[in-house]
């Protein structure tokens, strides 16, 4: 048989300059185009003492898919905008059996021209951008732990949070954005084309992304980087601006460092945070904090991000490093996105945890991923997978979806694919920030 062609999907994030101010009263970012998720704005963020975050009252479509899509197809061909909005139902209803939502998650997703829409035409840039997606708000909220955190809305939802109510929240919890012109490959087309990529696998990878999956240590400061810490957070004063601290998501209280096991958000994340003032320039800032003993572990954790097999997840509550998740840490330099907030390429692919790489086989459909991944009962969503979200605030179920492997079934349909199925790749590059993705095919 003649070997197919190497193809693969470079996800990673595109994380602007990312210093940004606030107050004393709870923070809300929104981040209005997912295309552009390094864009955002500081949006009303009121607290309600007499609320809890999951007092919102939504009605519940069906329990057995909890994203609620309000969806708009742009393109000219009927069929295409039904086959997109019945796999973002499938996604639902995949994350759905995996995790018991007491709160739809709102999701507005459009499916469009990019050419006409956006002037993005791969004509004239050589590109073809396939799409995007961004978490319509991040918070700030102090965890159990007593350490203040970035969760996406979508989380902070499901969480039973005294003070954090309906008007903290924006109408939609993600913002997804999908070119019509690119070559996807839909359940039902029959046999996929070596140079089609499953619109399901894209977005299902996206969603878990828009629920927590993301690192926030990056280099906010430099490019390229050169050390990594949290987001910073600056307070705007009459005599400069006070550094309020390095912020982490809800990803970094679950990362340790291998093989000692020490945890980031105690032994680096609150370190860093030893190092405050105020400040009459960001240069000034980025010049004093330069010359800190903090800056040292901020360049430990770029060192760490690229050596191989050097972070991990585990649930705060182990300290079996055994057990823990090994993040995609084997990429030098560094790749904002691809490096740390996923997992490692290699020790996760043909298992059931494939779903979190940073690389997506194209010409290989979802349900063949299952399958050579060892046909998990409970379909794309593996059991690591599953340990982290439910790590961060999630309470996991087992129920069935539709794409729980069928025993005996053999998604290839004539044996065992070929070995050097899925070896070299024509290679994609995609971008999120915190939660979201934009792909664009080179």
């Amino acid at each position: 048989m003649k070997p197919l062609e190497i193809l693969s999907l470079y996800i990673f994030f595109i994380v602007g300059f990312a210093i940004v101010c606030a107050d004393n009263t709870p923070i809300c970012w929104d981040h209005p185009n997912p295309l552009k998720p390094s864009e955002r704005k500081r949006a009303p963020c009121y607290s309600t003492a007499n609320t809890n975050s999951n007092d919102l009252s939504f009605t519940k479509r069906d329990e057995s898919d909890m994203f609620l899509v309000t969806f708009t197809c742009l393109a000219n061909n009927q069929t295409l905008c039904d086959k997109v909005k019945n796999a973002f139902i499938t996604a639902g209803q995949i994350i759905t059996a995996a995790i018991a939502f007491k709160i739809p998650v709102t999701v507005n997703a459009t499916f469009s021209d990019f050419c006409s829409l956006l002037n993005e035409c791969s004509l004239t840039s050589g590109t073809l951008t396939l799409g995007g997606a961004a978490p319509a708000r991040s918070i700030q909220i102090l965890d159990e732990d007593g350490v203040q955190r970035l969760y996406p809305q979508s989380l902070v939802k499901q969480k039973n949070i005294t003070g954090i109510g309906r008007s903290m929240f924006t109408a939609f919890d993600i913002f997804a954005l999908f070119n019509s012109q690119a070559n996807y490959w839909f359940e039902g087309d029959g046999k996929m084309l070596e140079s089609q990529s499953d619109f399901l696998f894209v977005i299902l990878h996206e969603l878990i992304h828009g629920l927590g999956f993301s690192s926030g240590y990056d280099d906010f400061l430099n490019m390229p980087p050169k050390a990594l810490t949290p987001q910073i957070v600056f307070t705007d004063g009459i005599e400069g601006f006070t550094l309020n601290g390095f912020i982490e998501t809800a990803f970094d209280k679950c990362m340790v460092i291998l093989p000692s096991g020490q945890r980031i958000s105690s032994n680096v994340t609150k370190q860093i945070n030893a190092f405050k003032g105020t400040f009459t320039s960001t240069q000034e800032f980025v010049t004093d904090f330069e010359a800190s003993p903090q800056y040292q572990l901020a360049l430990r954790m770029l060192s760490l991000a690229t050596t191989p097999h050097s972070l991990g997840l585990l649930p705060p509550n182990s300290t079996d490093i055994s057990n823990a998740t090994i993040l995609e840490t084997t990429l030098n330099p560094y790749r904002s996105g691809s490096s740390v907030s996923h997992v490692d390429y290699k020790i996760y692919t043909r298992t059931s945890d494939f779903l979190m790489r940073y690389l997506q086989e194209r010409g290989l459909t979802l349900r063949q991923s299952i399958y050579l991944g060892g046909n998990y009962p409970y379909g794309p969503i593996g059991p690591k997978l599953r340990s982290f979200l439910q790590s961060i605030g999630y309470t996991i179920q087992y129920k069935s979806s539709p794409f729980d492997p069928i025993p005996g079934s053999n998604p290839f349909n004539a044996g065992k694919p070929n070995a050097e199925l899925c070896i070299s790749l024509i290679p994609y590059i995609s971008s999120f920030l915190l939660i979201g993705l934009v792909i664009t095919l080179w």
